[in-house]
Protein backbone atom coordinates (compact mmCIF):
# COMPACT_ATOMS: atom_id res chain seq x y z
CA UNK A 1 0.00 0.00 0.00
CA UNK A 2 1.37 3.92 -0.86
CA UNK A 3 1.39 6.24 1.85
CA UNK A 4 1.20 9.71 -0.10
CA UNK A 5 2.10 11.25 3.13
CA UNK A 6 5.52 8.90 3.85
CA UNK A 7 6.86 8.83 0.19
CA UNK A 8 7.01 5.25 -0.15
CA UNK A 9 4.81 2.31 0.02
CA UNK A 10 4.68 -1.67 -0.31
CA UNK A 11 2.91 -4.11 -2.61
CA UNK A 12 3.26 -7.84 -2.36
CA UNK A 13 2.45 -10.24 -5.79
CA UNK A 14 2.34 -13.93 -5.01
CA UNK A 15 1.84 -16.32 -8.16
CA UNK A 16 0.64 -19.65 -7.58
CA UNK A 17 2.20 -22.57 -9.65
CA UNK A 18 2.41 -26.21 -8.85
CA UNK A 19 4.51 -26.84 -6.26
CA UNK A 20 5.64 -23.74 -5.75
CA UNK A 21 4.37 -20.42 -4.62
CA UNK A 22 6.71 -16.79 -5.71
CA UNK A 23 6.60 -14.03 -3.95
CA UNK A 24 7.03 -10.42 -5.44
CA UNK A 25 7.67 -7.18 -3.40
CA UNK A 26 7.27 -4.47 -5.04
CA UNK A 27 8.44 -0.88 -3.55
CA UNK A 28 6.60 2.57 -4.71
CA UNK A 29 8.79 5.62 -4.14
CA UNK A 30 8.40 9.04 -4.58
CA UNK A 31 11.54 10.84 -3.69
CA UNK A 32 10.70 14.30 -2.95
CA UNK A 33 8.36 13.10 0.03
CA UNK A 34 10.16 10.27 0.91
CA UNK A 35 13.46 12.69 1.36
CA UNK A 36 11.46 14.52 4.05
CA UNK A 37 9.75 17.46 1.57
CA UNK A 38 6.25 18.19 2.08
CA UNK A 39 5.85 19.03 -1.17
CA UNK A 40 3.03 17.42 -3.09
CA UNK A 41 3.07 19.62 -6.40
CA UNK A 42 6.73 20.27 -7.43
CA UNK A 43 8.33 17.37 -9.22
CA UNK A 44 11.12 15.66 -7.87
CA UNK A 45 14.43 16.12 -9.82
CA UNK A 46 17.50 14.02 -9.60
CA UNK A 47 19.00 16.22 -6.39
CA UNK A 48 16.09 14.28 -4.71
CA UNK A 49 17.63 11.09 -4.76
CA UNK A 50 20.41 12.36 -2.43
CA UNK A 51 21.04 9.83 0.19
CA UNK A 52 17.89 8.00 -1.04
CA UNK A 53 19.49 4.70 -0.52
CA UNK A 54 20.60 5.06 3.05
CA UNK A 55 17.22 6.24 3.87
CA UNK A 56 15.50 3.34 1.84
CA UNK A 57 17.51 0.53 3.47
CA UNK A 58 16.56 1.66 6.81
CA UNK A 59 13.00 1.76 6.29
CA UNK A 60 13.09 -1.86 4.80
CA UNK A 61 15.26 -2.80 7.95
CA UNK A 62 12.61 -1.44 10.25
CA UNK A 63 9.93 -3.84 8.61
CA UNK A 64 12.01 -6.26 7.48
CA UNK A 65 14.83 -7.94 6.96
CA UNK A 66 13.01 -10.09 3.84
CA UNK A 67 12.56 -6.46 1.92
CA UNK A 68 16.16 -6.46 1.37
CA UNK A 69 18.17 -3.27 0.50
CA UNK A 70 17.81 -0.97 -2.29
CA UNK A 71 20.60 -2.96 -4.31
CA UNK A 72 18.23 -5.72 -4.52
CA UNK A 73 15.34 -4.40 -6.32
CA UNK A 74 15.30 -3.69 -10.28
CA UNK A 75 13.56 -0.19 -11.18
CA UNK A 76 10.81 -1.08 -13.15
CA UNK A 77 8.78 1.86 -13.72
CA UNK A 78 9.82 5.82 -14.17
CA UNK A 79 7.56 8.64 -14.07
CA UNK A 80 8.56 11.68 -16.11
CA UNK A 81 6.61 14.83 -15.12
CA UNK A 82 6.33 18.65 -15.37
CA UNK A 83 4.49 20.99 -14.18
CA UNK A 84 2.74 24.16 -15.90
CA UNK A 85 1.62 26.60 -14.04
CA UNK A 86 -1.09 28.68 -15.83
CA UNK A 87 -0.66 32.14 -13.03
CA UNK A 88 3.03 32.03 -14.43
CA UNK A 89 2.19 31.62 -18.18
CA UNK A 90 -0.23 34.70 -17.34
CA UNK A 91 -2.59 32.59 -19.27
CA UNK A 92 -6.25 34.05 -19.98
CA UNK A 93 -7.57 30.14 -20.17
CA UNK A 94 -8.53 28.67 -16.82
CA UNK A 95 -6.97 24.94 -15.79
CA UNK A 96 -10.39 23.58 -17.31
CA UNK A 97 -10.41 25.25 -20.70
CA UNK A 98 -7.02 24.29 -21.22
CA UNK A 99 -7.77 21.16 -20.37
CA UNK A 100 -10.59 21.13 -22.65
CA UNK A 101 -7.87 22.01 -25.61
CA UNK A 102 -5.73 19.55 -24.81
CA UNK A 103 -8.18 16.56 -24.81
CA UNK A 104 -8.88 17.74 -28.53
CA UNK A 105 -4.96 16.65 -29.29
CA UNK A 106 -3.46 13.99 -31.29
CA UNK A 107 -3.42 10.37 -30.42
CA UNK A 108 -0.77 8.82 -31.70
CA UNK A 109 -0.40 5.38 -33.68
CA UNK A 110 -0.74 2.16 -31.09
CA UNK A 111 -1.55 4.55 -28.02
CA UNK A 112 -5.77 3.56 -26.78
CA UNK A 113 -7.88 6.72 -25.00
CA UNK A 114 -8.70 6.07 -21.28
CA UNK A 115 -12.07 6.33 -19.72
CA UNK A 116 -14.82 4.75 -18.61
CA UNK A 117 -18.09 3.44 -19.79
CA UNK A 118 -20.69 5.17 -18.78
CA UNK A 119 -23.52 2.76 -18.03
CA UNK A 120 -25.86 4.33 -15.47
CA UNK A 121 -26.82 7.76 -17.93
CA UNK A 122 -25.46 8.01 -21.65
CA UNK A 123 -24.93 4.26 -21.81
CA UNK A 124 -21.31 5.50 -23.66
CA UNK A 125 -17.80 5.31 -23.40
CA UNK A 126 -17.08 8.70 -21.59
CA UNK A 127 -13.15 10.04 -21.19
CA UNK A 128 -11.98 11.26 -17.75
CA UNK A 129 -12.84 14.65 -17.19
CA UNK A 130 -10.13 15.76 -15.54
CA UNK A 131 -7.29 14.58 -17.31
CA UNK A 132 -6.61 13.03 -20.82
CA UNK A 133 -5.14 9.66 -20.86
CA UNK A 134 -3.15 7.52 -23.58
CA UNK A 135 -2.15 4.15 -23.06
CA UNK A 136 -0.19 1.25 -24.93
CA UNK A 137 2.16 -1.74 -22.81
CA UNK A 138 4.94 0.20 -22.33
CA UNK A 139 4.00 3.83 -22.17
CA UNK A 140 1.23 5.99 -20.50
CA UNK A 141 1.39 9.67 -21.22
CA UNK A 142 -1.68 11.64 -18.68
CA UNK A 143 -2.12 15.14 -18.55
CA UNK A 144 -4.56 16.11 -15.42
CA UNK A 145 -5.65 18.96 -13.28
CA UNK A 146 -3.38 18.93 -10.41
CA UNK A 147 -5.96 20.22 -8.13
CA UNK A 148 -8.25 17.82 -8.65
CA UNK A 149 -5.89 14.43 -8.08
CA UNK A 150 -5.12 15.97 -4.98
CA UNK A 151 -8.39 16.32 -3.75
CA UNK A 152 -9.43 12.68 -4.96
CA UNK A 153 -6.41 11.60 -2.65
CA UNK A 154 -6.31 13.29 0.36
CA UNK A 155 -8.81 16.56 0.92
CA UNK A 156 -6.80 17.55 3.41
CA UNK A 157 -3.39 17.68 1.52
CA UNK A 158 -1.70 21.19 2.46
CA UNK A 159 -0.97 21.47 -1.31
CA UNK A 160 -4.38 21.92 -2.14
CA UNK A 161 -4.47 25.51 -2.56
CA UNK A 162 -1.63 26.24 -4.56
CA UNK A 163 -2.46 23.51 -6.91
CA UNK A 164 -5.53 25.33 -8.30
CA UNK A 165 -3.81 26.79 -11.68
CA UNK A 166 -1.32 23.65 -12.28
CA UNK A 167 -1.51 21.71 -15.39
CA UNK A 168 0.33 18.07 -14.28
CA UNK A 169 2.13 16.31 -17.54
CA UNK A 170 2.85 12.57 -16.91
CA UNK A 171 4.93 10.30 -18.90
CA UNK A 172 4.89 6.96 -16.98
CA UNK A 173 7.42 4.53 -18.58
CA UNK A 174 7.00 0.63 -17.85
CA UNK A 175 9.07 -1.71 -17.79
CA UNK A 176 9.32 -2.47 -21.26
CA UNK A 177 9.93 1.03 -22.38
CA UNK A 178 12.54 1.16 -19.69
CA UNK A 179 14.62 -2.44 -20.75
CA UNK A 180 16.85 -1.45 -23.26
CA UNK A 181 17.99 1.22 -21.75
CA UNK A 182 18.62 -0.58 -18.45
CA UNK A 183 20.68 -3.21 -20.23
CA UNK A 184 23.03 -1.26 -21.48
CA UNK A 185 23.62 0.36 -18.92
CA UNK A 186 23.52 -2.71 -16.71
CA UNK A 187 26.37 -3.92 -19.74
CA UNK A 188 28.55 -1.10 -18.50
CA UNK A 189 28.73 -2.26 -14.78
CA UNK A 190 26.29 0.26 -13.24
CA UNK A 191 25.03 -0.26 -9.67
CA UNK A 192 21.10 -0.41 -8.78
CA UNK A 193 21.74 3.31 -7.46
CA UNK A 194 23.32 4.57 -10.74
CA UNK A 195 21.36 3.47 -12.93
CA UNK A 196 18.71 5.03 -11.08
CA UNK A 197 20.48 8.26 -11.28
CA UNK A 198 20.86 8.35 -15.36
CA UNK A 199 17.04 7.45 -15.98
CA UNK A 200 15.93 10.25 -13.55
CA UNK A 201 18.68 12.85 -15.05
CA UNK A 202 17.14 16.26 -15.77
CA UNK A 203 18.11 15.50 -20.00
CA UNK A 204 16.22 12.16 -20.26
CA UNK A 205 13.43 14.02 -17.99
CA UNK A 206 13.61 16.75 -20.78
CA UNK A 207 13.83 14.80 -23.70
CA UNK A 208 11.23 12.13 -22.60
CA UNK A 209 8.18 14.88 -22.44
CA UNK A 210 9.55 17.26 -25.31
CA UNK A 211 9.32 14.01 -27.61
CA UNK A 212 5.91 13.10 -26.00
CA UNK A 213 4.59 16.60 -26.20
CA UNK A 214 5.19 17.33 -30.04
CA UNK A 215 3.48 13.70 -30.59
CA UNK A 216 0.54 14.69 -28.68
CA UNK A 217 -0.10 17.90 -28.22
CA UNK A 218 1.94 19.59 -30.66
CA UNK A 219 3.98 22.99 -30.46
CA UNK A 220 2.17 26.32 -30.87
CA UNK A 221 0.45 28.54 -29.19
CA UNK A 222 -3.09 28.34 -29.34
CA UNK A 223 -6.01 30.97 -31.65
CA UNK A 224 -9.41 31.01 -32.49
CA UNK A 225 -10.01 29.80 -36.13
CA UNK A 226 -10.36 33.56 -36.77
CA UNK A 227 -6.91 34.48 -36.04
CA UNK A 228 -5.63 31.48 -37.11
CA UNK A 229 -6.78 32.29 -40.57
CA UNK A 230 -5.86 35.94 -40.47
CA UNK A 231 -2.07 34.04 -39.52
CA UNK A 232 -1.89 31.87 -42.44
CA UNK A 233 -3.09 34.69 -44.67
CA UNK A 234 -0.72 36.80 -43.88
CA UNK A 235 2.06 34.34 -44.23
CA UNK A 236 4.22 34.81 -48.44
CA UNK A 237 2.79 31.35 -49.45
CA UNK A 238 1.25 30.46 -53.01
CA UNK A 239 -3.05 30.75 -51.97
CA UNK A 240 -3.17 26.68 -52.80
CA UNK A 241 -0.87 25.89 -49.46
CA UNK A 242 -3.02 29.05 -47.55
CA UNK A 243 -6.25 27.25 -48.54
CA UNK A 244 -4.58 23.60 -47.46
CA UNK A 245 -3.88 24.95 -44.10
CA UNK A 246 -6.90 26.71 -43.41
CA UNK A 247 -9.10 23.50 -44.51
CA UNK A 248 -7.00 21.50 -42.04
CA UNK A 249 -7.86 23.85 -38.99
CA UNK A 250 -11.11 23.97 -39.89
CA UNK A 251 -11.40 20.68 -40.36
CA UNK A 252 -9.95 19.95 -36.79
CA UNK A 253 -12.37 22.58 -35.32
CA UNK A 254 -15.28 21.20 -36.92
CA UNK A 255 -14.74 17.24 -35.80
CA UNK A 256 -13.01 19.13 -31.98
CA UNK A 257 -9.88 17.46 -32.40
CA UNK A 258 -6.80 16.30 -34.60
CA UNK A 259 -7.59 12.93 -32.98
CA UNK A 260 -11.26 13.07 -34.71
CA UNK A 261 -10.15 14.56 -37.83
CA UNK A 262 -7.53 11.93 -38.75
CA UNK A 263 -10.79 9.64 -38.55
CA UNK A 264 -12.28 11.48 -41.11
CA UNK A 265 -10.35 10.32 -43.47
CA UNK A 266 -11.02 7.10 -42.97
CA UNK A 267 -9.37 4.76 -46.10
CA UNK A 268 -8.13 8.03 -48.14
CA UNK A 269 -4.27 7.36 -47.00
CA UNK A 270 -3.27 10.31 -49.52
CA UNK A 271 -5.46 12.61 -47.65
CA UNK A 272 -4.47 11.71 -44.65
CA UNK A 273 -0.55 12.50 -45.22
CA UNK A 274 -1.61 15.75 -46.57
CA UNK A 275 -2.91 16.34 -43.29
CA UNK A 276 -0.57 15.51 -41.68
CA UNK A 277 1.63 17.45 -43.78
CA UNK A 278 -0.45 20.49 -43.18
CA UNK A 279 0.00 19.96 -39.14
CA UNK A 280 3.55 19.90 -39.31
CA UNK A 281 3.22 23.68 -41.33
CA UNK A 282 1.35 24.94 -38.92
CA UNK A 283 3.12 23.71 -35.64
CA UNK A 284 6.25 25.08 -38.13
CA UNK A 285 4.26 28.57 -37.96
CA UNK A 286 4.08 28.55 -34.15
CA UNK A 287 -0.14 27.50 -35.15
CA UNK A 288 -1.50 24.92 -32.70
CA UNK A 289 -3.57 23.04 -34.83
CA UNK A 290 -6.30 22.87 -32.03
CA UNK A 291 -7.92 26.47 -31.90
CA UNK A 292 -9.94 27.91 -28.73
CA UNK A 293 -13.55 28.25 -29.11
CA UNK A 294 -14.86 32.02 -30.20
CA UNK A 295 -17.35 31.91 -27.27
CA UNK A 296 -14.53 31.71 -24.72
CA UNK A 297 -13.46 35.41 -25.69
CA UNK A 298 -10.02 34.57 -25.76
CA UNK A 299 -8.19 35.34 -28.96
CA UNK A 300 -5.12 34.05 -28.41
CA UNK A 301 -3.29 31.59 -25.69
CA UNK A 302 0.29 30.32 -25.05
CA UNK A 303 0.74 27.46 -25.96
CA UNK A 304 2.11 25.47 -22.79
CA UNK A 305 5.74 23.69 -24.12
CA UNK A 306 5.87 27.01 -26.56
CA UNK A 307 6.07 29.07 -23.17
CA UNK A 308 9.01 27.04 -21.96
CA UNK A 309 10.57 27.85 -24.88
CA UNK A 310 10.26 30.83 -26.23
CA UNK A 311 8.20 33.07 -23.10
CA UNK A 312 10.92 32.18 -21.15
CA UNK A 313 9.16 29.77 -18.52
Amino acid sequence: MYNNRVGLGWRVFCSYNVGLDVYCVVAIINPKVFGGIRDYISAATIDDLVNIEERFNHEAQRISDILGTFSDYNLNRVDYCANFDLRKIDSLLTVEQMMILLKRANIPHHFKLGGIYDKERSHRFKTYKDNLYLKNGSVTINYYAKHSQLLKMDENNPSLEDSSHIIRFEIQCKSRKLYPMKKLLRDRSLSTLEIVQVLLSDERCYGVLEGYYKRVVMYGNYHTLDYARKVVERENFQQQKKERLIAALELVSRCRGIAKAKLAYGEDKEGLDLFRRSLRELVGLRINPVTIPREWGVVWAWGLWEYLVVGGG
